[in-house]
């Protein structure tokens, strides 16, 4: 998303912090909001979020379906029966306890498969976390 939507969405930005690029892909500045992270790269203009969390952010779209820290397993096996019909433990870096995890793939308009996932993060049968993940 362009860096000037991010704004216009009226979200609290908490703080901006400089980046250490290793590339020209990587962002030269990071946002957080709450516990949730978005690169920003002031080149391009663009702040693309990577990890959402459910503390000051209450809602967020995929898609055509909107989540939030109410949405259980069995909602998420409604709206991606493919992908989220079961989930897997997972223990995050930082994190007390074994959050259950289950991941969707991202296609672009055209039904093209892109290489990126987007992995939903549930904690006692409710979303907790949404990471946009992509390899490096």
């Amino acid at each position: 998303m362009k860096y000037i939507d991010f704004i216009n969405t009226g979200i609290k930005i908490d703080s901006i912090t400089s980046a250490k690029p290793m590339d020209s892909n990587d962002p030269d500045s990071i946002i957080y909001v709450g516990s949730s992270v978005f690169w920003y790269d002031s080149k391009r203009g663009t702040c693309d979020a990577k990890s959402i969390w459910f503390d000051k952010i209450s809602t967020l779209l995929l898609g055509k379906y909107s989540v939030n820290k109410s949405t259980s397993h069995y909602d998420l096996r409604k709206i991606f029966p493919m992908d989220c019909k079961s989930t897997r433990p997972v223990k995050i870096y930082k994190h007390e306890g074994i959050l259950q995890r289950c991941s969707i793939p991202v296609r672009d308009k055209k039904g093209q498969l892109w290489d990126m996932q987007i992995i939903l993060f549930l904690k006692d049968d409710s979303l907790i976390r949404v990471d946009f993940w992509e390899p490096m």
